[in-house]
């Protein structure tokens, strides 16, 4: 087998150490926003932190990489993404690390204490498994086995310590090739194998017994400098043309058979070009699409023969009844008189319910009900039986589309999902925020916990303060508000009272007061206590009557869903709505607002941008008035 071929499939334990412990600062604190299934099925964690949003891909059986963005497009959720986003969406990565020297990468996933565990088996035939504190399986990929204790492989390790790799190699029967020593009894695998054997100059296919003490000090002391080199990676990855394969540092036995390499900026990078260069990335997904698309056609085909078969059964009923109307009523009533009749099989009082035979039919029948409405009920179902299968049958023709599309791929090579450049996260983007009219910030409260956060971190001597005397209300800060215009404290204070309970009372307006920095104050009166999430107001408060009214717009120049008034909201977006108070629900709004910035500016809104627009709304409800 060729060097290229040997290497090219798969990363170690090695690599995936280093790329652990390289991505590690990254992930621990972030949040998990979502859970997405892309297109090769691989799983995409949605991480959120102050830096903003970034990717955590993870490829069943082969790698996982960390991506400074988010992939715009997503594939088809599977019941593995689906149990992940109901299981961990909102806890937070509390530790990562690789488990007993293999290729597995465990993430402890908590609030305040850790849940759960995801860990990743990143070698041929593994999986990602989600486990409890318990070790028990709540939901793994590809194969399901929920429930039970998982048990992680056996641990290995890589040695790379001269004085314990010369004690292994010695304790080694003699016979055994220097080649199969290194990958199987220290732990290098392939690739790493090649390298300390091009370094030292000496032949995989040698037996140990042919190993001068000349050689054997040469392979030792490559093992010495590939430990040194480790200490302190150069990451690149060879390529030459066709093939892309990742390093942590120079491999010496990749340059020999003349491969180019490209200096990179981190190890994580390198993991992430070699995996997206794969000609057969898509194919791959595509195929095990199709697989899964069969095997759900097959059910979907056996369900309309059950269906057809139950339908049939419930019009034959239904005629029998009616053909024999009189004798069934007759029957029915007798029954309820406590009388015995031949043709009545069994009497279920509990259920209210009767057995008949009619002809070579057995028929359950409601003792109460009169004879004529059951057959009725019998051919309405069997109705809206038939009714269903049809639809079954449009969702084949849809599957057996998207079978052939899939198979006529082939190996040909798909675009994959593009990835937006991860965007430095400002300090009020934690908060709600807006822009006045005049380009002043507005930042806003989400609860009493940030209201008293955002005051006490971030009011400065210039900022104005507005709140409304109703429970739940956020604080606003418009920050440098003592040069604000008229028109600018009206958008503040709309700003603020949009985001209080008036809008979940259906109110049209809302009373909103407004104070300088220094007449907010934590300290309250001797004898008196302040209750947590509260402040004290001095007087005097400036108010305004302010129409309760937001507008929601997409941000073309930063591709950002934005909210504030509509004065700002229209000078930044060409696609956007004022929504009021109202009963529509975020998910229908959000559906309309997708139509309003196709129509407007011929933009798709991902998933995310419509969650992000759902966010927005104040207390989930409202009604689009433009």
């Amino acid at each position: 087998m060729s060097l290229l071929r040997r290497v090219r499939g798969e990363l170690s334990s090695i690599e995936i150490a280093i790329l652990a412990d390289e991505i590690r600062d990254k992930l621990l604190g972030c949040r998990v926003a979502n859970v997405y299934r892309l297109p090769d099925s691989s799983y995409v964690f949605r991480l959120s932190s102050e830096e903003g949003r970034r990717d955590l891909r993870i490829v069943p059986n082969k790698c996982l990489f960390l991506v400074e963005g988010v992939y715009e497009a997503h594939g088809e959720l599977d019941a593995f993404a689906k149990s992940l986003r109901e299981l961990v969406k909102g806890l937070f990565v509390k530790s990562v690390e690789t488990v007993g020297g293999e290729r597995i990468v465990k993430m402890v996933l908590g609030l305040r204490e850790p849940i759960f565990s995801l860990v990743a088996e990143l070698f041929p035939g593994g999986h990602i498994v989600l486990t409890d504190d318990r070790c028990i399986v709540k939901a793994s990929y590809p194969t399901e086995f929920s429930g039970r204790e998982y048990v992680a492989p056996p641990a290995r390790r890589t040695v790379l310590d001269r004085d314990e790799a010369a004690r292994i190699l010695g304790s080694l029967d003699k016979n055994v090739k220097v080649g199969v020593a290194l990958v199987k009894e220290l732990g290098l695998g392939p690739k790493y194998t090649d390298e300390a054997l091009s370094r030292a100059g000496v032949d995989a296919s040698m037996k140990l017994s042919e190993l001068s003490e000349d050689l054997l000090e040469r392979v030792l002391e490559s093992l010495e400098s590939l430990r040194n080199d480790l200490a302190r990676p150069s990451p690149r990855i060879y390529t030459d043309g066709e093939v892309v394969i990742p390093a942590p540092f120079s491999l010496r036995s990749l340059e020999q058979v003349g491969l180019r390499y490209e200096l990179v900026g981190s190890f994580n990078e390198a993991v992430r070009k070699y995996y997206e260069s794969r000609p057969t990335i898509v194919s791959e997904g595509a195929s095990r699409e199709a697989e899964r698309l069969e095997k759900e056609l097959l059910e979907k085909k056996k369900l309309i023969s059950t269906l057809e078969s139950e339908a049939e059964k419930k019009k034959r009923q239904a005629e029998l009844i009616f053909s024999n109307l009189g004798l069934v009523e007759e029957t029915r009533l007798g029954v309820l008189a406590g009388l015995s009749s031949s043709n009545v099989l069994s009497v279920d009082w509990g259920e209210g319910t009767f057995t008949i035979q009619i002809g070579e039919e057995q028929i359950k029948l409601l003792m109460r009900e009169p004879a004529s409405r059951q057959a009725s009920s019998l051919f309405n179902d069997a109705k809206m039986i038939l009714r269903g299968v049809e639809n079954i049958k449009a969702e084949i023709i849809e599957i057996t589309r998207k079978i052939e599309a899939l198979r006529a791929r082939g190996e040909t090579v798909a675009m994959l999902p593009s990835v937006r450049a991860l965007q430095k996260r400002e300090w009020f983007e934690n908060y709600r925020w807006s822009y006045t009219s005049g380009g002043r910030l507005l930042v806003a409260g989400r609860d009493a916990s940030t209201n008293i956060k955002l005051l006490k971190k971030h009011l400065d001597a210039h900022d104005l303060v507005f709140h409304a005397d109703v429970r739940g209300s956020p604080v606003v800060l418009l920050k440098d508000g003592k040069n604000a215009t008229s028109e600018e404290l009206e958008e503040a204070a709309t700003f603020c009272g949009a985001y209080s309970r008036a809008w979940r009372e259906e109110l049209s307006s809302i009373s909103v007061y407004m104070i300088r920095p220094d007449q907010v104050s934590f300290s309250p009166p001797p004898g008196t206590y302040l209750p947590r999430g509260s402040f004290i107001v001095k007087p005097p408060k400036t108010y305004f009557q302010v129409a309760l009214r937001l507008c929601i717009g997409l941000r073309e120049d930063s591709r950002r869903i934005v909210v504030g008034h509509e004065r700002w909201v229209s000078s930044v977006s060409r696609a956007y709505v004022s929504i009021v108070p109202g009963e529509k629900k975020a998910e229908e709004l959000a559906k309309a607002f997708a139509v309003v910035v196709k129509e407007k500016i011929g933009v798709e809104l991902s998933r995310e941008e419509l969650e992000e627009f759902k966010s927005l709304i104040p207390y989930g409800k409202a009604r689009i008035i433009k």
